[in-house]
């Protein structure tokens, strides 16, 4: 399960609007909070690599994105142990992962239209 319904609705409620809302605001800063780690790794800021990934698990974990939220435990806990070489494995993954979220989101976000 990409995403867990249960959880989004238990943190949101079971309004469409307000859930569709939300999910615009999750991606639009999913994507900033991806762009901003990338960039703290060409700066070798491995405080920027910690906190974008310490944002984005919380936003991750009120959408039940327990494979997202799990990457950027990893990536938040690389970035305090200092170890680049984990750093650079796992950010394909993370793309990875965001990826399947936002699908998942948008099949979520079809169905909870129609209902």
């Amino acid at each position: 399960m990409i995403i867990d319904s249960r959880v989004i609705r238990a943190s949101m409620g079971n309004d469409p609007e307000f859930i569709c809302e939300a999910a615009a605001d999750f991606l639009s800063g999913a994507r900033t909070d991806i762009a901003n780690i990338t960039q703290a790794i060409s700066a070798t800021d491995t405080e920027g690599v910690r906190a974008g990934s310490h944002r984005l698990k919380g936003a991750a974990a009120i959408f039940g994105a327990n494979d997202l939220k799990h990457v950027c435990a990893e990536l938040e806990s690389a970035a305090r142990d200092i170890n680049w070489g984990f750093i650079g494995v796992l950010m394909p993954k993370l793309a990875t992962t965001m990826g399947e979220v936002e699908i998942a989101i948008e099949e979520f976000l079809k169905r909870i239209s129609t209902d």
